[in-house]
């Protein structure tokens, strides 16, 4: 269960214990792995340190793997990479509700209008 958590947490951009002890107790996803025992960051924690060497060898593999199977582009992410800007101007007309929704939610205000939904 510990591997799955912290691979699953890694994949998607959570690399905080905290967080991923946060998104155990609000995500259905992270609920998925962990069920009703949610582990304490600092079991997390010590799990990781203990099983380091696996863990990386492990990683690795996995980025092979991926990588002979042509799933995805395995590359560096450099710190001048910028994410593309929040969309302005009025939403154009031909955009399904998918698209619409994403392009609201790169903005400031669309999440926090989607916050306050939840």
């Amino acid at each position: 269960m510990m591997l799955v958590l912290l691979l699953y947490g890694y994949c998607i951009g959570v690399f905080s214990l905290r967080k991923i002890v946060a998104r155990c107790e609000a995500d259905v996803t992270f609920r998925v792995i962990v069920g009703d025992n949610i582990p304490d960051f600092r079991t997390i924690s010590e799990y990781r340190r203990r099983h380091l060497a696996e863990f990386q060898q492990l990683f690795v593999e996995v980025i092979r793997l991926c990588r002979e199977f042509g799933l995805r582009k395995v590359r560096r992410l450099k710190h001048h990479d910028r994410v593309a800007p929040a969309p302005t101007g009025p939403i154009p007309a031909g955009l399904s509700v998918k698209e619409k929704m994403a392009r609201k939610l790169r903005t400031k205000k669309g999440r926090a209008e989607y916050a306050r939904r939840k």
